[in-house]
């Protein structure tokens, strides 16, 4: 019995070299080669909702000296104007500039019975009130309030 045992354990042994053999002498033919581990850069895009306006200037804007209503609207991150209107005889005078650089809007107009065109720059906004300078191209200038009319 005793050979028999020897014989079994001498067989179970030499299997379990065999297998550790296989498996420490092969392990990379067995799995692969280990990969190297790099880093990578990576972009993430996050979508962001737009931005509201920085200041509460869209409207329409009535400038009690000239009798005429200003347009302006929120577009594309930017305020417009986007029309100019004779509230006396309902003449509609073309936009021909509307700049907006982040602080204050400018805008230019023509006036087709007077042939002029005129330039407003805003240099302030305190409520209902719209504060601006303007000139036209026959050397005229002024400053001008406009009071706000309708959202």
């Amino acid at each position: 019995m005793r050979s028999s045992w020897n014989r079994n354990w001498i067989k179970a042994l030499f299997f379990a070299l065999v297998i550790l053999a296989t498996l420490s002498c092969n392990f990379s033919d067995l799995f692969g080669v280990t990969p190297e581990i790099q880093e990578v850069e990576v972009t993430r895009i996050v979508t962001v909702e737009p931005a509201g306006p920085p200041i509460d200037l869209a409207g329409i804007w009535y400038n009690p000296s000239t009798h005429s209503r200003t347009t302006i609207i929120w577009d594309n991150n930017e305020f417009r104007v986007i029309s100019v209107v004779d509230t006396d005889d309902g003449d509609v005078y073309p936009v021909t500039a509307s700049d907006w650089n982040g602080t204050r809007i400018r805008w230019s107009y023509y006036v087709p019975d007077t042939t002029y065109n005129v330039t407003f720059t805003m240099t302030s906004l305190e409520g209902d009130e719209l504060y601006c300078d303007w000139f036209n191209d026959h050397d005229r200038s002024g400053t001008r309030i406009m009071e706000r009319q309708e959202y």
